[in-house]
C-alpha cells in the first residue's frame, strides 16, 4: 500500500511537463502534486522517487509568478509614462504628472526596471520640465530687471541723485546669465539712463572747475588797485583759465574781469618802462658839468 501511494505521486510528478517546459497554466497540477505527497505517511513520502523533480517545479513555478509580477510592475510604468504627453506639448502643469512616473520607475526591483520599455521617455520628459523651469526662472529674473530699469525716471527727468538706482539697475542686469540677459527687453532705455548720468556728472565737474577760475578771478584786487605786485596772481588766474576744456570755459562768467586786470597789468608794466626810460635820461642830463663849468671837451 505504502509503495502504490509513494508511486501515485510519482506518476503525478512524472506526468508534470520538463521544467523547462513549465507554465503557469501548470500550476494546479504542480500544486496537487505537492498536496498528493504531503498527504502521505512519513513511510510513503520516503518512498516517493521524484520529489527534487516536484520541487524544481515548484521553484520554476514562483520563478513564473515573480516574472509576472514583475512584467506587472514594469508596464504599470510604461502605462504611466506612456500617458504623459508628448514631450513637445509637455506644460509645468504636467510636472506632477512627470514626477510621479518617476517615483514608480524608481520604487521597481533591478529586474523590473530591466523591463520598462519607455525610460527614454520618461528622461525626455523630464528635460523638458527643467527645461521650462528654467525658462520660468529667467523670465522672472529678466522680467524683476525690466521692472527695476522701468522704475527710473524719464531720462529728461534723471538727476545725480538717481544714479544709485541706474548702478543698481545695472548690477542686476549684468548679473543675468545670458539666456536671462536675452529676455530684458528695456536695456536701451538703461543705455540711456547711464549715458544721461554720465553727462550730469560731466557738467558737474565742467561747473566745478568753471567756478574755481572765477573764484581765482574774484579774488584778484579791483583793477584800480591793481599794482604789478599781483601780476603772479593775475598770470596764474589766465593759467587756470587756459587749462580748462571748451565746454569748462564756456561756464567761466568773469573772464571780462581776468582780462581787464590783465589790461592794467600791461599798462602797469608799460608805465614801469618809461618812468625807467625817462629816468636814465635824466640821470645822464644831470651827470653833466654845470653850465658855467661846460667847455668844448
Amino acid at each position: 500500500t505504502d509503495a502504490a501511494a509513494a508511486q501515485a505521486v510519482d506518476n503525478k510528478i512524472g506526468a508534470l511537463p520538463a521544467v523547462a517546459a513549465l507554465t503557469l497554466a501548470d500550476k494546479p497540477a504542480v500544486v496537487a502534486a505537492r498536496a498528493d505527497y504531503d498527504a502521505l505517511t512519513a513511510a510513503q513520502k520516503a518512498l516517493v522517487t521524484k520529489v527534487a523533480d516536484l520541487e524544481a517545479a515548484e521553484q520554476k513555478i514562483a520563478q513564473l509568478e515573480a516574472g509576472q509580477t514583475d512584467a506587472a510592475a514594469a508596464q504599470a510604468v510604461d502605462n504611466k509614462i506612456g500617458a504623459l504627453p508628448a514631450v513637445a506639448a509637455l506644460t509645468l502643469a504636467d510636472k506632477p504628472a512627470v514626477v510621479a512616473a518617476r517615483a514608480d520607475y524608481d520604487a521597481l526591483t533591478a529586474a523590473q526596471k530591466a523591463l520598462v520599455t519607455k525610460v527614454a521617455d520618461l528622461e525626455a520628459a523630464e528635460q523638458k520640465i527643467a527645461q521650462l523651469e528654467a525658462g520660468q526662472t529667467d523670465a522672472a529674473a529678466a522680467q524683476a530687471v525690466d521692472n527695476k530699469i522701468g522704475a527710473l525716471p524719464a531720462v529728461a527727468a534723471l538727476t545725480l541723485a538717481d544714479k544709485p538706482a541706474v548702478v543698481a539697475a545695472r548690477a542686476d542686469y549684468d548679473a543675468l546669465t545670458a539666456a536671462q540677459k536675452a529676455l530684458v527687453t528695456k536695456v536701451a532705455d538703461l543705455e540711456a539712463a547711464e549715458q544721461k548720468i554720465a553727462q550730469l556728472e560731466a557738467g558737474q565737474t565742467d561747473a566745478a572747475a568753471a567756478q574755481a577760475v572765477d573764484n581765482k578771478i574774484g579774488a584778484l584786487p579791483a583793477v584800480a588797485a591793481l599794482t604789478l605786485a599781483d601780476k603772479p596772481a593775475v598770470v596764474a588766474a589766465r593759467a587756470d583759465y587756459d587749462a580748462l576744456t571748451a565746454a569748462q570755459k564756456a561756464l567761466v562768467t568773469k573772464v571780462a574781469d581776468l582780462e581787464a586786470a590783465e589790461q592794467k597789468i600791461a599798462q602797469l608794466e608799460a608805465g614801469q618802462t618809461d618812468a625807467a626810460a625817462a629816468q636814465a635820461v635824466d640821470n645822464k642830463i644831470g651827470a653833466l658839468p654845470a653850465v658855467a663849468a661846460l667847455t668844448l671837451a
